[in-house]
């Protein structure tokens, strides 16, 4: 459908076959693209359940956005959802870079 926003988008996915048979260095780059996306939407998903940690657990007087940050956590008893946040990250990107 021209008139769909993403019209584009799904008319180039009707045709990633045909790119993948035909130029490998367009499927490189598609599947490369395709592992960005996927790590990038799993680091946002993290981020979005670490902040309302940083947020709570933050110092007296921290203001803006000094709020959101890792240093300003004066309760080091949940230091360790970051760092189970970390290892969830890296090992995603171990299972999505070799499934791609």
């Amino acid at each position: 459908a021209p008139w769909f926003m993403l019209g584009w988008a799904l008319q180039a996915w009707k045709g990633h076959e045909e790119i993948y048979s035909r130029d490998l260095d367009a499927a490189m780059v598609l599947r490369f693209c395709i592992l960005g996306f996927k790590f990038s939407a799993l680091g946002t998903l993290l981020a979005c359940g670490l902040l309302p940690l940083y947020a709570t657990e933050s110092r007296e007087g921290t203001q803006g956005l000094n709020l959101l940050s890792l240093p300003n956590m004066h309760i080091k008893d949940h230091l360790w959802a970051v760092v189970a946040a970390a290892y969830i990250l890296v090992g995603f990107f171990f299972h999505f870079s070799a499934h791609e």
